[in-house]
């Protein structure tokens, strides 16, 4: 009996009803497949309800260019949001569990590889416990706790400090219970952020999440009303889906009627929260796995390099689409080259050894001894630590001559992906502006996109991008109507040729601006190109409010002398000498501690954005990168369209969570090698037609290693920097 094909296998699951995951790896086709999927369903079943969720509104509008809006096209918040907004007496009674603290529960020895384990994991929970219930009871009541009890004394009597623990979780939880039955139902609502906040009794994204999955899990009407909306759900890019959302589609809501269609490729799971494969419900057969192996962008060697990067099986062949001449592809038009430039990393300076303690009772020659050697570890240690500066310097230097070198061929211009936002700000020409929002976020580049459309830069950007493309691509086009209908919508009075003239020279004056960024933005909004929004005055009129308070606060002013006089950890703030004098200080708990650092790295950035340290063409670079027109990508924004020749650097940039290496072998934990093959296998697979990789490799075992990953592997000489 011949094999079915992937379309096949869909049309039979569908008229099965039967669950399916459609893997398929980089340039399979998925979202053409998809396309056909809901084909067949509008023509076999008419009145069947379909929904189609993925994770972006970019990739929704991509989807629905490809197959029009004849569904329900959504990101998976807006469809969650759509389903339960409209229950919100169930989500009273259940969205106390986004705030209560989880009590300790006490495992078992043999859970554990032995005692010193299990007494460290049963640390770590009470810890975590504990410090949840602090910040909370802070919140709260503005109350605070002592410092967490240390793990040699929780040792001595662990169910005595896990009782009181969760004695006082006890409490918190039913205040968090009263407060919120106290709350007008009505206010409960996705307020689109990170955050949940239970004063306002909203819910962010996660929370939204959470909240899906537990109205679905607790009440069966809603359950059997969601199953009931539509009969085909199919989820974009699966893996990178929450595990609890998929639980809650092929557990919950399929036992109750509509048939999921998962499209996407467990080895392009790069982020964190996605659930990355769905094998244990395969396994179950929950769902049918239906493997995809074209490759209908890559060149030939792009295929075969990437093939040797995954680890599930799958092996991509070349499938050949149209050209735009109409005539099918052949295996020539198919051929491009996959290459490593290489070179060796600097020797990496050893940190000296301590000399060991000596004991209370030592001989006077063991004294001398000891104390001589405490001089040379201290003269040793300057020395490393001088060292350790060269060496980065020199590394640094050697990987940008050596990305410099591999993008130099001939008339082919390569797109550079690297690992991280903080290096590719540098070489997109906004290096102050992520180092501003750095300085002050977790996460910078969120922080960025958020405030810089907050204070209507992205607005300015797309006026500008509209009326003179930043782009050096020769598809862009001015596109005047968006200019004349967003400054219609700003109040701008266009009558005359007089009026469109002074269009071209305000905005003229806006793109050729050496100004800092607030004061270009406010000479857009003083030449009528954009009215000032409520959010953004808001906002900048709550900053000079708040900077106000920080200069005439005498505390803050304190604590930040101290915090800045090596007092820059809770333990070194209580022990140092002005803290111990000053009364304010004496009952400061470490909560009191992290919320007066908060406030100082806010002061700092609110002065720093005051004083207009970025200028108004970091901005412009910045949106250009975000808008993929400049040749420098982090790898983690990879997946999109296909690039003609791409360049990616090998390199970690001191990210301890990823080690490259791990990717190509075969001696470390599978989910290691995972996670790093899979980054590599999404960057590299963006690529059209030619490849190349640049790495400092450690020693000569890591030379080898890639060059047996890549054929066309080629040695550097840096003989401009004094050889090797």
């Amino acid at each position: 009996m011949p094999r079915l094909t992937p379309m096949e296998s869909i049309y039979e699951c569908l008229r099965n009803s039967e669950n399916f995951v459609l893997q398929g790896g980089a340039g399979s086709g998925k979202t053409e497949t998809l396309k056909r999927t809901l084909a067949y369903i509008s023509e076999e079943y008419p009145n069947a309800k379909v929904a189609c969720i993925t994770h972006t509104n970019f990739a929704v509008q991509q989807i629905i260019d490809r197959v029009g809006e004849d569904h329900t096209i959504s990101t998976i918040h807006s469809f969650l949001n759509g389903l339960i907004k409209d229950y919100k007496k169930n989500i009273h009674q259940i969205i106390g569990q986004l705030f209560c603290v989880a009590s300790v529960v006490r495992t078992s020895l043999e859970n554990h590889e032995d005692e010193k384990a299990f007494k460290k994991f049963e640390h770590d929970q009470y810890k975590k416990a504990y410090e949840k219930y602090a910040k909370r009871l802070y919140q709260l009541k503005k109350e605070s706790m002592p410092k967490v009890t240390g793990k040699r004394d929780y040792d001595k009597d662990p169910e005595t400090y896990n009782a009181e623990i969760n004695d006082h979780i006890e409490k918190i939880n039913e205040e968090i219970h009263s407060t919120i039955t106290q709350k007008d139902r009505s206010l409960i609502e996705y307020n689109e952020t990170k955050f949940n906040s239970l004063s306002n009794l909203t819910y962010g994204h996660d929370g939204l999440l959470d909240i899906a999955c537990i109205l679905v899990k607790e009440f069966k009407l809603l359950r059997k009303i969601f199953a009931d909306k539509y009969d085909y759900i199919f989820i974009d890019e699966y893996q990178d889906t929450h595990p609890s959302i998929i639980h809650m589609f092929i557990e919950n809501i399929s036992a109750n009627g509509p048939v999921i269609g998962l499209f996407g490729d467990s080895v392009q799971a790069i982020y964190e929260d996605g659930i990355g494969d769905v094998n244990q419900y395969i396994n179950r057969n929950l769902i049918k796995k239906i493997e995809k192996e074209d490759n209908y962008r890559c060149s030939k060697q792009v295929v075969i390099f990437a093939n040797q990067v995954r680890y599930d099986g799958l092996e991509q062949e070349v499938a050949f689409k149209n050209k735009s001449s109409g005539q099918l592809e052949t295996i020539k038009d198919r051929q491009g080259k996959v290459e490593l430039l290489y070179g060796f990393e600097p020797a990496k300076p050893v940190r000296p050894k301590k000399p060991a303690k000596i004991g209370a009772n030592a001989t006077a020659d063991k004294i001398e001894k000891y104390e001589t050697d405490l001089i040379e570890f201290a003269k040793h240690l300057s020395q490393y630590e001088e060292d350790k500066v060269n060496y980065l310097t020199e590394y640094t230097q050697k990987l940008d001559v050596l990305i410099e070198a591999a993008r130099q061929d001939g008339e082919i211009e390569y797109t550079v992906l690297k690992l991280t936002n903080k290096s590719i700000a540098r070489d997109a020409g906004f290096p102050t502006l992520f180092e501003v929002f750095d300085s002050r976020f977790l996460e910078a580049k969120d922080e960025i996109e958020k405030k810089l459309s907050l204070w209507q830069f992205q607005s300015l950007f797309e006026l500008c991008d509209a009326y003179q493309p930043l782009s050096d691509s020769d598809k862009m086009r001015p596109n005047y109507s968006k200019v004349i209908h967003s400054l219609k919508r700003n109040g701008f009075q266009l009558n005359t040729i007089k009026d469109k003239k002074r269009i071209q020279e305000n905005i003229k004056e806006i793109l050729n601006s050496g100004d800092g960024a607030l004061k270009t933005l406010e000479k857009a909004f003083s030449l009528g190109l954009l009215k000032k929004s409520d959010s953004n005055e808001s906002f900048f009129d709550r900053a000079r409010v708040d900077l106000e308070f920080y200069n005439a606060d005498e505390l803050h002013g304190t604590f930040k002398q101290i915090y800045e006089d090596e007092g820059n950890t809770f333990a070194r703030f209580s022990s140092h000498a002005r803290v111990v004098e000053h009364d304010e200080f004496k009952e400061f708990s470490e909560e009191n501690f992290d919320e007066k650092k908060r406030d100082i790295g806010k002061e700092v950035f609110l002065k720093r954005i005051f004083a207009d340290e970025v200028s108004f063409k970091e901005i412009l670079n910045y949106y250009c990168y975000l808008n993929e027109y400049l040749p420098f990508i982090t790898m983690h924004k990879t997946k999109g369209g296909e690039i003609d020749n791409v360049l990616v650097v090998l390199d970690e940039y001191s990210w301890s969570q990823y080690d490259f290496i791990s990717a190509f072998s075969d001696e470390v934990e599978q989910s290691k090698k995972e996670k790093n093959a899979n980054l590599i296998y999404v960057a590299c697979t963006r690529t059209k037609t030619n490849l190349r990789c640049v790495r400092l490799v450690k020693d000569a075992e890591e030379e080898a290693l890639f060059r047996s990953y890549f054929l066309n592997a080629k040695k550097h000489n840096f003989l401009e920097m004094g050889g090797e």
